[in-house]
């Protein structure tokens, strides 16, 4: 495994974190059209997240829906520098733009908030059984479940996407910035072998919000285009 720099020069563990986690806030650098304004994270949003990270936080009903907003893209990020402004929609019906239109998770946030008590006491696979599979959770797929594992785990459980699933493996198997990846289907088997990359690569997979921040940078140098609630997997192995 090796970590490499934009030239595909092998650098550290540590100047790897350091050159791509600054992509991810607001500002410069960016990447052309892929890690911009548009998807970059305000620093006082990324503060919330962490409180919510934190062990000793209690999470409760407000919480749901703004981990569920930051996930789906309806926190308006440029706005909110001072306190969390949602996208229009978002109040109303727990609506938000995706790759098929407008969706709702109205229905889902509502049930999780009945539950949150149970679901807090739950296992990651029971929570991942409860959310993905069961069906009484409409429009939580698997990316937004394990998203929802990963905060009410305290982040023992990663969270992933298409984005730190390609730049996990693309380190493991050394594959240089700038190859193209295909896209698989993100579940449960899928997460299992992302945890065994982020073992080998850190020694846990319990990694940091800087790890993980840069790994999702990483990862829109190995793919573009590719579909929602997919991982990529590398045409070099």
């Amino acid at each position: 495994m090796k970590f490499y720099d934009l030239n595909g020069n092998c650098i550290g563990l540590n100047d790897w974190i350091n050159q791509y986690k600054q992509y991810y806030f607001l500002g410069d650098p960016i990447f052309d059209r892929r890690i911009c304004r548009r998807n970059q994270a305000s620093p006082f949003v990324e503060n919330k997240i962490i409180e919510i990270l934190n062990p000793t936080y209690q999470i409760n009903h407000y919480d749901i829906q703004l981990i569920l907003a930051w996930k789906v893209g309806a926190i308006d990020h440029a706005k909110s520098t001072d306190r969390i402004i949602y996208k229009p929609g978002w109040h109303e019906n727990y609506t938000y733009a995706s790759s098929y239109g407008s969706k709702s998770l109205k229905e889902a946030i509502q049930r999780i908030k009945d539950n949150l008590n149970e679901l807090l006491n739950y296992n990651a696979k029971t929570l991942y059984s409860e959310f993905a599979r069961g069906g009484r959770y409409p429009g939580i797929g698997n990316v937004y479940a394990i998203t929802l594992i990963y905060f009410f785990t305290k982040q023992n459980f990663p969270i992933i996407d298409k984005y730190t699933f390609c730049a996990a493996k693309a380190i493991i198997n050394e594959i240089k910035p700038n190859n193209r990846f295909k896209d698989r289907l993100i579940n449960w088997d899928t997460y299992q072998e992302y945890l065994e990359y982020l073992r080998n690569l850190f020694a846990t997979y319990s990694i940091d919000r800087l790890t993980d921040q840069a790994l999702w940078c990483y990862g829109h140098w190995f793919n573009e285009n590719s579909s929602k609630n997919s991982a990529c997997t590398s045409n070099c192995g």
